[in-house]
């Protein structure tokens, strides 16, 4: 009996802790050192420095994430997170992020669109997907669409 009311009290305060916690957004503000580690003919991995403001008392860790890139309105590839990303309490820092890129028709089917686009400046990249975060025992999916006209 006394080990059910030790389970239930340790329930009840976690629980109570946890909806107390306020929660801010978490900002991506900037993209950086943007690379190209490896291209082979499916695709590409990707190598950048993610700037990340995290106003919360707490950090957390991006397990997991993946996405569709549609170019100019054409699904052409999926995006999936290779590293974990850990994300400190209270900070504004750079975080490595490691990317694979698999294009749909292979990444030299890509190169005429990008050189394309590049040429044109005028181009649309619509990345939408999912990433799951963690903090502590806490994991949560988080949907996204990132748009650059």
């Amino acid at each position: 009996m006394l080990r059910a009311l030790r389970s239930s009290f340790l329930v009840l305060f976690t629980a109570g802790s946890l909806s107390s916690c306020n929660y801010e957004d978490v900002e991506v503000r900037g993209i950086s050192n943007f690379g190209v580690e490896k291209m082979d003919a499916k695709g590409v991995t990707l190598n950048a420095k993610v700037n990340v403001y995290n106003p919360n008392g707490y950090g957390f860790k991006i397990t997991s994430g993946d996405a569709d890139i549609v170019f100019n309105k054409k699904l052409e590839g999926t995006a999936t997170l290779l590293e974990t990303i850990k994300v400190k309490a209270n900070s504004e820092e750079f975080v490595d992020a490691k990317i694979r890129v698999n294009f749909k028709n292979g990444s030299f089917a890509m190169i005429p669109a990008a050189i394309q686009a590049i040429q044109s400046e005028k181009f649309d990249i619509d990345v939408k997907g999912k990433i799951k975060a963690k903090s502590f025992l806490i994991s949560k999916e988080i949907d996204f669409d990132y748009k650059q006209p």
